[in-house]
């Protein structure tokens, strides 16, 4: 049986259509993403470039956190001087490389696998990881997205299946939003009400679409150190790309909770990039964002869009600090579990709330304009991961 054909049989909590799962529900909203994506998880073939050849390990259940509207600014404001993070510098101050993929191959290397695939859910009603949408060309990593054609009886169904689900989880958020706000009194009770009624039960009006999401789950997990990348966002608005560092203790059922580390997320020309981490700050089962958006006025220029650039956090338990090519974008202080593990994850994503920018963005610098989906792709040159030696 085909990884696909595995998917398609699986049916849990939801539709399974056209070799993908359609989650339904908050419940199986939650669920879907600790790993529900059927069988056995889509793999591509190897690089020769794979560098060092990881050692592999256990798959965790992957449970990522929503992808909201960052706020304006991170926790603290960041010191200017430049950090060099160049392999000789690192390997001087007592770092050990473990981890590194330069794409010199023709396809994917095997540390890599498709996050989630197939799997509509959550903050993502509308779109779902797919293996196509991820690959190697001319040296780098190539993530990408594309709107399903309704006009293709190739997509056809799964478009009418997702545009169901979809429906019903919203119907579903709102019945439970104004039950919520219907034991609240007073003005409470009515700004809450007012907020849940506003709820929208449309589906998927912007269409459904495809992305492309990778991460080390089967291969490489490191608990605490330095990660970089050599990155080249999309200029257009409507999507989220993104590397960044997931904790393999976030099957639901853990508390505390471990942290998510989203090392750089870029919103476009006109949004703007963050560095942020959710933490399990109260131990109490619940995440807290904390950190927001960063280099206002270098993402503030149309250029800065259309170059590399050297993105990495270096982080302990207590500490996460973010630069870019090496000087530091903000710093964030939090608790992380102890012995937390953490794997790396590449992505080019469409959650549902800025899937309207794509048609019409936010026009809050010169030059903005609709996305061409066409171009809409994250481009990485290398990735890779240091340890500081005992």
């Amino acid at each position: 049986m085909s990884p696909r054909d595995a998917i398609s049989r699986r049916r849990v909590a939801g539709y399974a259509v056209a070799g993908v799962l359609v989650v339904v529900g908050l419940a199986a909203a939650t669920a879907s993403l600790r790993g529900i994506g059927g069988g056995a998880v889509p793999q591509i073939a190897p690089s020769v470039s794979q560098s060092p050849a990881p050692t592999r390990v256990a798959s965790p259940e992957p449970s990522d956190s929503p992808t909201p509207e960052p706020s304006p600014t991170p926790d603290a404001e960041p010191t200017p001087e430049k950090v060099d993070l160049s392999a000789a510098a690192l390997k001087a101050d007592g770092w050990k490389r473990v981890f590194r993929d330069d794409f010199k191959g023709s396809r994917l290397g095997d540390a890599w696998t498709t996050r989630a695939p197939g799997v509509y859910a959550g903050s993502r009603l509308c779109s779902a990881p797919r293996p196509e949408m991820a690959r190697v060309e001319d040296g780098k990593f190539i993530a990408s997205i594309r709107k399903l054609d309704a006009d293709s009886s190739a997509d056809r169904e799964e478009i009418q299946a997702v545009e169901r689900a979809a429906r019903k989880a919203q119907k579903d958020k709102k019945a439970a939003a104004i039950a919520a706000a219907e034991k609240l009194k007073g003005d409470e009770r009515a700004e809450a009400l007012e907020k849940a009624q506003a709820i929208d039960v449309e589906g998927c009006p912007e269409g459904v679409f495809a992305n492309g999401m990778v991460d080390t789950s089967t291969s490489f997990r490191i608990p605490e150190g330095i990660v970089a990348a050599r990155v080249k966002f999309p200029v257009g608005q409507g999507m989220h790309g993104s590397v960044w560092i997931q904790t393999t203790r976030n099957n639901g059922t853990q508390t505390p909770k471990g942290a998510e580390i989203d090392m750089i997320e870029a919103f476009g020309y006109g949004k703007g990039v963050s560095n942020i981490v959710h933490a399990d700050v109260e131990e109490n089962g619940k995440l807290t964002q904390l950190g927001g958006y960063v280099l206002e006025d270098a993402a503030a220029d149309r250029q800065w869009w259309d170059e590399y650039h050297v993105f990495s956090v270096e982080w302990t338990r207590k500490e996460f600090i973010f630069r870019l090519d090496g000087v530091e974008t903000s710093r964030i202080k939090a608790t992380a579990v102890k012995g937390d593990e953490y794997i790396l994850i590449m992505s080019l994503l469409t959650s549902d709330w800025e899937l309207p920018l794509l048609t019409e963005p936010k026009q809050s610098l010169p030059g903005v304009v609709e996305t061409d989906l066409g171009e809409a792709s994250m481009s990485v040159d290398w990735i890779e991961a240091w340890e500081k030696r005992n």
